[in-house]
């Protein structure tokens, strides 16, 4: 079942609702564990087929994008290591295979970025 709202005339963004059983769970309504690995946000843009304009964001455990595939599928990963701020991206890899890593000061300012094969 596919239904859509309209937010407003002025948003370009439509949700898109689909039965529970077609996301992997139980018809009884219980939950099941569903492996993150495979379960991802999807965002369905304003354009109706043929266009495709669906973008897909696989989330971390804190709800924080790690994958996001754009309307064309490709893939842009964000890495989170440093353990004294768990929230801050510290790797960046672009679609293009372009990657930016980031560094924090004790605080959890931005302290430094490198760069890596950002013209390829």
């Amino acid at each position: 079942m596919r239904s859509s709202i309209a937010l407003a005339a002025a948003d370009s963004i439509v949700n898109v609702f689909r039965s529970v059983e077609s996301l992997g769970f139980a018809a009884n309504g219980l939950p099941t564990p569903v492996d993150p690995a495979v379960a991802y946000t999807r965002l369905d843009g304003p354009r109706s087929a043929p266009v495709h304009d669906t973008t897909a964001f696989w989330l971390d455990g804190f709800g924080a994008p790690r994958k996001i595939a754009n309307a064309l599928g490709q893939i842009t990963k964000l890495s989170r290591r440093d353990t004294r701020w768990p929230a801050q991206v510290t790797r960046l890899e672009r679609a293009n295979g372009a990657v930016t890593l980031a560094e924090y000061d004790t605080l959890g300012r931005l302290s430094k970025t490198i760069a890596t094969n950002p013209l390829d």
